[in-house]
């Protein structure tokens, strides 16, 4: 009986563990620009429809780029002082390689993304260009708010790409886990 209670215990810690890490990483937010999640953000993003982005500006001063993620000098400008914008994704193919380009309507302006179409998002203003700022959202619409412009801008039909981090930690420590159940395991027989 208290063999059976302590599996039991162990695997509900084991539940919650896994509920404590997957939570923040998972947890959709609510877009609101009053209350944007404190969530610092600079990583790359990936289209969800390969024809349309669209970007819509809600506030602040200063300029709001796209880029090649790999190369933050290869930038295109999609706002600066329009309401909003909308990029096509265009996919060239020559048989053996392709080469995916973002392409503003306005101006005719194109950034060439390389062999896929994840691109990164920047802020400038006066000079200073910021990679990083607030994301807050869900599948399908996110707010985005950069400090040092007070630029604020929705993003739809795009998703960011966060990094694997989360889940390796949780593979790791559900591994630690399950070793320390097994030694505490041996120590009660």
């Amino acid at each position: 009986m208290m063999k059976q209670y302590t599996r039991l215990k162990f695997g509900g810690i084991a539940v919650a563990f896994f509920i404590a890490i997957m939570i923040p990483v998972n947890a959709p937010a609510c877009v609101s620009m009053t209350d944007i999640a404190p969530e610092s953000f600079n990583g790359a993003w990936e289209p969800t429809d390969e024809t349309v982005f669209a970007f819509e500006f809600i506030g602040g001063k200063g300029n709001t780029y796209i880029y090649d993620f790999g190369s933050p000098e290869r930038n295109l400008e999609i706002l600066s002082g329009s309401p909003h914008s909308t990029i096509y994704f265009t996919e060239l193919s020559d048989g053996e390689s392709s080469t995916w380009y973002a392409d503003a309507v306005s101006g005719g302006q194109s950034l060439r993304l390389g062999d896929d179409p994840n691109f990164g998002i920047s802020f400038s203003k006066d000079g200073r260009t910021s990679l990083d700022y607030y994301l807050s959202g869900t599948s399908g619409a996110y707010a985005l708010k950069d400090q040092n412009s007070a630029t604020a801008i929705f993003v739809h039909d795009a998703e960011p790409i966060h990094t694997p981090i989360p889940s390796a930690a949780l593979l790791l420590g559900a591994g630690l886990f399950g070793l320390a159940a097994n030694r505490i395991r041996a120590r009660n027989n």
